[in-house]
């Protein structure tokens, strides 16, 4: 194993069993730890609906953020969380790399602040083969989101996250029939940056990540049946 790159379960009591109903695998990103605020509560959501949260904890540099690199990450994952039926994916910015491959094999996923300026990234997200959600802010360069795409769009006026009109109308929460489970849904929060924060405003930020946690909540809800 890469003595930079190891993974951990979120919460663990006793031995690791060998198989689960479910799981999910955390990507972090270049500079954002499991241990930062939307990873962290993402874990909790997760743990607290009956996942099993594997995590992955690595000291890489910007030279690392390529998709060999998040493929091996996402293998390890996979290699020392249990085995389960159902397997989902929370990314964020450079662990959003592993779409492809996740993509191939089925997995949903929860890609938060995608490399959408990515063509790799980009393409595979817009064509992905599980039910997956995706969140960016309206202030990162890295969020391009294809015209049309954006389901749910929020501002953040007087320092609060409030919903407004989207490109389109949002279709129903993650429905779909019971021979195609596929939905995706794009969030957009104007204002937000990288790290989904609004600069210089932490109640902003607080209440902008609220917000996404409580769509990633109901996503998370969905998707367990």
């Amino acid at each position: 194993m890469n003595p930079a790159m190891r993974t951990a379960p979120y919460w663990r009591v006793g031995a690791l069993p060998q198989r689960v109903p479910r799981r999910v695998l955390m990507l972090p990103g270049v500079r954002y730890s499991c241990e930062r605020p939307l990873l962290s509560w993402c874990a909790a959501i997760a743990h607290q609906h009956g996942w099993w949260v594997q995590q992955a904890w690595w000291s890489l540099g910007p030279e690392s953020n390529n998709e060999s690199v998040v493929g091996r990450a996402l293998d390890l994952l996979d290699a020392q969380a249990p085995d389960a039926a159902h397997t989902l994916v929370i990314a964020k910015s450079m662990g959003t790399r592993a779409g492809a491959t996740a993509s191939e094999r089925g997995w949903d996923g929860i890609w938060l602040t995608p490399l959408l300026e990515d063509v790799g990234v980009r393409e595979a997200l817009v064509g992905y083969r599980g039910n997956c959600l995706l969140v960016g802010g309206g202030a990162d360069h890295h969020w391009t989101p294809p015209p049309g795409r954006v389901d749910e769009l929020f501002g953040v006026p007087g320092g609060l996250a409030s919903s407004g009109p989207a490109e389109k109308p949002a279709h129903p929460l993650y429905a779909c029939a019971a021979a195609d489970r596929r939905a995706q849904r794009w969030v957009q929060v104007d204002g937000a940056n990288h790290s989904l924060e609004v600069p210089g405003d932490w109640r902003a930020s607080l209440a902008v990540q609220r917000t996404v946690l409580e769509i990633v909540d109901r996503f998370v809800a969905t998707i367990e049946i």
